[in-house]
């Protein structure tokens, strides 16, 4: 996976923990449930789900910036001066 592609800068080296460590949780799960250990899987699952909640939110922060910058840029192509508009709102 591209981390670059969705996560902020500032967020890559948290990402990439985080991923990896929900690529073993789900490993970890699945073997679980392979031996019959469902209370392990249960468990595992619970810290994968945890996991896949932090990547998520951090993504969607990447997303929204993205769409931020490409709203930004939108209007400034039609030569509406994002300052004035700021200043207007505060």
């Amino acid at each position: 996976m591209n981390l670059e592609e969705h996560f902020l800068p500032k967020d890559i080296s948290h990402a990439s923990k985080e991923y990896m460590c929900a690529i073993d949780l789900a490993e970890r799960t699945v073997n679980a449930m392979c031996n019959a250990k469902y209370d392990d899987a249960e468990m595992l699952a619970r810290d994968l789900l945890k996991s896949v909640g932090v990547l998520n939110e951090m993504s969607s922060h990447k997303y929204n910036q993205d769409k931020f910058y490409a709203t930004v840029q939108d209007l400034a192509n039609r030569n509406i001066n994002v300052q004035a508009i700021q200043r207007q709102y505060k």
